[in-house]
């Protein structure tokens, strides 16, 4: 099937380029956006295919943000697990943000969510490189330890940056689903956003008591 992007996803070339729009509200969700084009939810019911489709674009962009950002890992080889992982799931919120920004679909709920992935990232990607840089015997430990990965062969480090860029987006990916599904604000969502809230209190604390 061809498609023609909208804002709110894409419907088949034969639809009107004006379509009509629904209100989306749904009896399990009190709060789910309305105004989804008509053409759009038909097509998705009557071909999942397409929906499959939006589903597997919003999951290979936050996949190539991952493999984008976690290539530091070719520069020395923990950072795929370390530093890679911390801003990867940063860009991944970003991401986010900006493609459902974009095409339609964000709610306060998902803001809130994709905003504490980038406030995670970036706190333990930051907290992690000043431990590299600043901590001289973290440094020669791990130089000891791994060697920075001089003598993994490169087939072995594609496979650990393509498998841990890989996970980085399964983790993120819930929210992606919700955002796509145009999920409304309901007690899972604030249960979640409370709980990444929560964990990058706890995260910080430790943090702080390791130092």
């Amino acid at each position: 099937a061809s498609f023609r992007p909208c804002i709110h996803g894409c419907w088949p070339k034969n639809a009107p380029s004006q379509p009509k729009y629904v209100s989306t509200t749904h009896p399990n969700s009190a709060n789910t956006p309305g105004n989804v084009p008509i053409a759009l939810f038909a097509a998705n019911h009557k071909n999942p295919s397409m929906l499959r489709y939006a589903w597997n674009m919003a999951f290979l962009i936050i996949f190539l943000v991952a493999l984008a950002i976690s290539a530091v890992g070719f520069h020395r080889y923990i950072w795929f697990i370390s530093i890679g992982y911390g801003f990867s799931i940063a860009g991944i919120g970003a991401a986010l943000l900006i493609y459902f920004g974009i095409t339609g679909g964000l709610t306060a709920v998902s803001i809130v969510m994709a905003a504490l992935l980038i406030v995670y990232g970036l706190r333990l990607g930051g907290y992690l490189l000043a431990r590299e840089y600043r901590s001289s015997s973290y440094h020669q430990v791990m130089q000891q330890a791994i060697d920075n990965g001089k003598h993994v062969k490169l087939p072995l480090k594609l496979l650990t940056w393509v498998g841990c860029a890989l996970l980085y987006a399964c983790e993120a990916s819930p929210i992606a689903f919700r955002l796509q599904n145009h999920a409304g604000t309901d007690a899972v969502a604030i249960v979640g956003a409370a709980i990444m809230g929560a964990g990058i209190l706890l995260e910080s604390a430790a943090d702080l008591t390791k130092n």
